[in-house]
């Protein structure tokens, strides 16, 4: 199985743990903080902006003169907020197929992370936990993941690596993601060996 087969990897966020025999993924969870957004304003390529400034009702001049100030201020060091962040602290261009891949691998795109956004830390500390079960043998995340095939969880391994999960205290969300993105494979697998063993 492939991991786009099992979740959309346009809009979901994870890390893969490759152990010696079987592969377990990690939801990111964002905790919608804004942190990222209130010290980032990323590149919009000028060709772009025409069909942003249309999906968002805001006029071109509005747009670009925008933009262009709050990027200069921010590539002078001088950090504000994101022109596309709203109120709520979300994105703006979020459900936009324009939406900046440096903003839709975040925190990922950050030379690997960024560990002062809390969705990370958090995500982070399940990918510790989750490592004391077995040694990994490579860890990727969504920015970079070369091998995007999945191999099954043993049974016997799902429980231990679910009690182990949920010991951590995980977000509704994050348990939700993570038994809907794993548990499956076990499932799947237990079925297999039982019409094998009826053969």
């Amino acid at each position: 199985m492939e991991i786009p087969t099992v979740i959309n990897t346009q809009k979901a966020l994870f890390s893969k743990i490759e152990f010696v025999a079987y592969d377990v993924l990690v939801p990111f969870i964002c905790l919608k903080s804004g942190s990222c957004c209130k010290t980032y304003m990323p590149h919009i390529p000028e060709k772009d902006m025409p069909a942003l400034a249309h999906y968002l009702h805001w006029s071109m001049e509005d747009m670009f003169n925008s933009y262009s100030a709050r990027f200069r201020e921010n590539i002078s060091s001088h950090r504000k907020p994101c022109i596309f962040l709203n109120e709520d602290n979300l994105c703006r261009l979020y459900n936009n197929p324009l939406w900046p891949p440096v903003c839709r691998l975040y925190p990922f795109s950050f030379g690997g992370s960024d560990k002062s956004c809390p969705g990370y830390q958090d995500h982070h500390r399940f990918i510790v936990i989750l490592t004391t079960i077995d040694v990994p043998c490579q860890i990727y995340d969504s920015s970079f993941c070369p091998n995007l095939s999945l191999r099954r969880i043993p049974s016997h391994k799902w429980h231990e690596i679910i009690d182990i999960f949920l010991n951590g205290r995980p977000s509704s969300e994050m348990e939700h993601k993570f038994i809907a993105w794993n548990r499956w494979r076990v499932i799947r697998s237990r079925l297999l060996w039982g019409y094998a063993a009826s053969l």
